[in-house]
């Protein structure tokens, strides 16, 4: 949240000191309180409604906003910032805030970041963070292998779940990766990577899109009756409990059930389920064997008596024959009934127990009923019963078939309200759902049989969104026109696919200043990427985080789709949208060479121009010009850097890391050189902004150096001087090692509180682990991770800004040693020569530059007029 803004008693921000710290103008003032934050609280209020989905298990694609959604916000947001701070000035700060915080609770990822244990070192450098609690998360307990299914005659079982004269029969399938899971669902993963899934091609056999689309309609209208059932049962309980406070209860239930952007509190769902748990308790009694077959129905002070022989029930049951035991119908449909109905394990046991409402003529032909007295006496043992509110609810409930084992009363246990999702219904009834589905399918169409290289082709492109096939555009384009004429192919609209898809994204547009360098390990670097290519950034929200607000800018598709947010000063006109795009998306290739992998490709202008499209500029830039950097209401710094070869899991699908966070937070960012004078101004770069240039030795080594910039203004880190001065020092430490003998660790973050940019390029050697992977040991100096006694084994975005990850009560014990233990790291890490191949750069691309002596960093005191020390607690806006 901006600085010096408060929150009253109704959420809403109070800013009469802002403006003032802010030099705002009254004008300004009126436009943040009258268009910002209404803005930013409807996000703030969305984000409530998904945590509130998220906690009563809503299925992962219904929980967050749609993307068209997130992209409108994007642009509204470019709006806003844009119309304070000027053209070109504009910023994504609060949706990055928005998609980070709403991701973490989408269903893909096991936990979220604050489940993870940390501790900060005294000395504010370090946070410790408890790897060993963070992979249980993702790694999970082992599953036991599925059980083998009965083997039974395909044929038979679909005419048993579906007869009909016209059944076709079955035939094999054809082993493709399928489209959907086995609950029916749009398959989520892609082999490419984890990270790679933000667009799921529509392309797949027509089994599989009849599957996708038709088991929607089906979980549709199994959720549409779910929840008239248990609507029904709801308003049930209302009319026959005495209490006053359940009937209120059941009828709110019944309120948000019927408002569609109402949702149940969490006192009425746990009282719900507190309240099915008593009417269980009674059900299990009336049906338990030593239960007496006589019921006294009360209701409202009048005694209904009707007497029952369920006898001859159970003998039948206890002679059924094993057929009809196989057959029994699933948990949510019984396929045979035409009005399918709800099946339970109660149902027949309620034929007999449960009061009928027989005809005249069908009591009188069953003859005189006994009385209770006489029922008595020819069956000693048995006792009256007084009916309480939970056995005559039951009892009017089993009426109704809603007893315990159907779906709806399972959901409506569960959750404690009304289903609003086919997810919220139990794993049984969805996968039996998806098998009946199946079935139907089977039955009813012909399996086309499709050639090898089609099949190979629909496997690439579902496993390889946005991908060229064989890396040959024309064969791609030539099989794209053949599953396009293939009666054994469809084409799900892109629109569909989108909204079934789990993951949301911004997508950034930018253009690149210098080329991307790819180092190889023999040779001069390969160019990937050209100057003034116009790039696209996905951020989206890291499913496995290990930091704030932790998200990731993926490399763009190879398909172009002309919506892209834009925040350059001098921007296209949009374009319209191309022919086909809603049906074929990301399979029509019109930039092949957008996938970029990840390693030995540090791509720095990717890195700069993230990091200056996330953070907020000053406010009141020309009319009142600032120095100090405060956000708006809902802003926050954001920190982004990319892993280097050692500490990156994943290398085809190239990946940024960001999160919240600033030198404020991480006090090594700030750490200046041995000999920086605080009376020193910036030094002016050719052509460019002015910059403090400086090597700082953050170990003791005098290897362990980085090339730091600071700039004074944070637009100024994409500055084509800064730019292409970062990316000469990477050249000539390529050119002077080798491309694979050399990586580097690269930061972009805000300077604390001022409006400038930090960015810091770390030159480190390659580091190898031994056969159990228990040692590590530097390229160069042969030394070992053990030999600095540190808690880990590289620098990366996460480890070398001090969030270390450790595994044990040693490590935990030295990474709590701050300042101390991370100059240890970067000596074990360093490149043995880098220092004297970036004095001989800096000397040429720097007018006036001389060699810093030798030495440690200096630790400048932290100042700040408007914020006191690290934002370790919760986010004043987000978290009101």
């Amino acid at each position: 949240m901006g600085c010096g803004a408060s929150t009253n008693s109704d959420g809403l921000m109070k800013l009469e000191n802002w403006g003032h710290q802010q030099n705002l103008s009254p004008k300004q003032q009126e436009f943040i309180e009258t268009q910002w934050l209404p803005f930013a609280l409807e996000l703030r209020h969305e984000l409530r409604i998904v945590e509130t989905k998220a906690k009563n298990g809503v299925a992962p694609a219904e929980r967050l906003p749609s993307q068209v959604q997130f992209m409108e916000w994007g642009r509204r947001c470019i709006a806003l910032t844009e119309e304070i701070r000027g053209r070109g000035r504009g910023s994504l700060s609060l949706m990055y805030q928005a998609l980070q915080r709403m991701g973490q609770h989408d269903g893909v990822g096991p936990y979220t970041f604050d489940m993870v244990p940390t501790e900060w070192s005294p000395d504010g450098y370090v946070r410790v963070l408890d790897a060993v609690t963070r992979a249980s998360y993702y790694n999970g307990p082992k599953k036991p292998p599925p059980p083998k299914p009965e083997v039974r005659d395909s044929e038979i079982a679909a005419r048993e779940a579906f007869p009909s004269e016209n059944a076709k029969p079955v035939k094999a399938k054809q082993t493709v990766g399928r489209a959907v899971d086995d609950a029916g669902g749009l398959t989520q993963s892609v082999k490419e990577s984890a990270i790679a899934n933000t667009e799921i091609t529509g392309i797949m056999t027509k089994r599989d899109a009849r599957l996708f689309v038709i088991g929607q309609i089906m979980r549709w209208q199994a959720l549409k009756l779910v929840r008239i059932r248990q609507r029904r049962a709801l308003e049930i309980i209302a009319h026959e409990t005495r209490s006053k406070t359940k009937r209120q209860l059941m009828h709110r239930l019944i309120g948000a059930c019927t408002d569609e952007g109402a949702c149940a509190e969490d006192a009425d769902a746990g009282d719900c389920i507190v309240a099915l748990g008593g009417i269980q308790s009674a059900l299990e009694t009336l049906y338990s064997e030593d239960t007496p077959d006589e019921h006294h129905d009360e209701h409202h002070g009048e005694h209904h008596r009707e007497h029952h022989s369920s006898e001859s029930n159970r003998t039948n049951e206890h002679h059924s024959s094993e057929s009809d035991r196989q057959n029994e119908p699933s948990a949510l449909f019984d396929p045979s009934d035409p009005v399918k109905r709800e099946s339970s394990p109660y149902r027949r046991k309620h034929q007999s127990a449960a009061p009928t409402h027989d005809s005249e003529d069908a009591k009188r032909a069953a003859g005189p009923q006994k009385g209770p007295s006489e029922e008595r006496k020819k069956r000693p043992g048995t006792v009256k019963r007084t009916h309480d509110d939970a056995t005559r609810i039951a009892l009017a409930l089993a009426k109704v078939n809603f007893t315990p084992g159907t779906a709806s009363w399972d959901a409506l246990q569960k959750y404690g309200m009304v289903a609003s999702s086919f997810a919220q219904l139990t794993a049984t009834s969805k996968v039996r759902l998806a098998k009946q589905v199946e079935l139907l399918i089977d039955t009813t169409w012909d399996t086309n049989e499709l050639s090898a290289d089609i099949l190979e082709f629909i496997d690439f492109v579902r496993n390889n969104p946005g991908g060229v096939y064989k890396d040959d555009l024309a064969l791609h384009k030539q099989m794209l026109y053949a599953v396009q004429m293939s009666s054994g192919v469809a084409v799900v609209s892109k629109s569909r696919i989108t909204n079934a898809t789990a993951h949301r994204f911004l997508s950034v547009r930018w253009v690149r200043t210098v080329p991307l360098m790819r180092g190889e390990e023999m040779g001069v670097p390969t160019e990937v990427r050209a100057a003034s290519t116009v790039e696209e950034t996905r951020i989206r929200t890291n499913a496995f985080s290990y930091d704030n607000e932790h998200g990731l800018g993926l490399c763009g598709s190879t398909h172009r789709s002309r919506d892209e947010l834009d925040l350059r000063a001098l921007r296209p006109v949009k374009l319209l949208p191309r022919a086909n795009e809603d049906k074929l998306g990301e399979l029509v290739v019109n930039d092949a060479g957008a996938k970029v992998g990840n390693w030995f490709c540090n791509d720095l202008d990717k890195i700069l121009n993230e990091f200056v499209l996330l953070n907020a500029q000053p406010v009141g830039y020309g009319d009142a010009p600032t120095s100090t950097m405060c956000p708006l209401p809902g802003e926050a710094s954001v920190i982004v850097g990319q892993n280097p070869r050692a500490a990156s899991s994943i290398g085809k699908t190239q990946h940024t890391q960001m999160a919240t966070g600033d030198a404020r937070w991480w006090p090594i960012l700030r750490l200046r050189a041995s000999n920086y004078d605080p009376q020193k101004l910036p030094r002016e770069l050719p052509l460019g902004p002015d910059a403090y240039v400086e090597l700082v030795q953050f170990g003791t080594d005098p290897d362990s150096v980085s090339l730091r910039i600071e700039t004074l203004e944070i637009g100024s880190a994409v500055d084509p001087a800064v730019i292409k001065l970062v990316h000469g020092a990477r050249m000539a430490l390529l050119a002077a090692f080798g491309g694979r003998a050399v990586d580097f660790n690269i930061y972009a973050a805000a300077n604390c509180n001022r409006s400038g940019a930090i960015i810091i390029m770390t030159p480190i050697a390659m580091v190898q682990a031994n056969a159990d992977k228990s040692m590590w040991f530097n390229d160069d100096t042969g030394l070992s991770d053990k030999s600095f006694s540190i808690p880990c084994h590289t620098i990366d975005f996460s480890q070398g800004k001090g969030n270390i990850h450790v595994f044990g009560n040693v490590d935990w014990k030295q990474g709590l040693e701050g300042r101390s233990m991370m100059g240890r790291l970067y000596d074990f890490v360093r490149k043995v020569g880098c220092r004297k191949v970036l004095c001989k750069y800096l000397k040429e691309a720097v007018p006036g530059w001389e060699d810093p002596p030798e030495g440690i960093a200096q630790d400048l005191p932290f100042q700040s007029d408007t914020v006191s020390g690290p934002p370790w607690g919760k986010d004043p806006f987000w978290d009101a």
